[in-house]
């Protein structure tokens, strides 16, 4: 069976081939979303620190001995 020359015949996928492709993929899927979401991922970002701060704080507040100094 021969091969014939074709437009398939010398089909070469380049490195960048693949990166615009992906690239492509990724920003129609994203598109519009994306500062949503990022305002989203911020927030929930300073929530999570929010959180630890407060419980860091309450266990400081719990494991910490209350010293009493009076004068005589």
């Amino acid at each position: 069976m021969a091969r014939t020359a074709g437009p398939m015949a010398e089909l070469h996928i380049s490195r960048d081939d693949l990166e615009g492709a992906v690239r492509g993929a990724i920003a129609e899927r994203i598109g519009d979303r994306r500062t949503p979401l990022i305002t989203v991922t911020i927030l929930v970002g300073l929530g999570a620190v929010a959180v630890a701060y407060h419980l860091g704080r309450r266990m400081g507040r719990l494991r910490s001995a209350i010293v009493e100094v009076r004068r005589l």
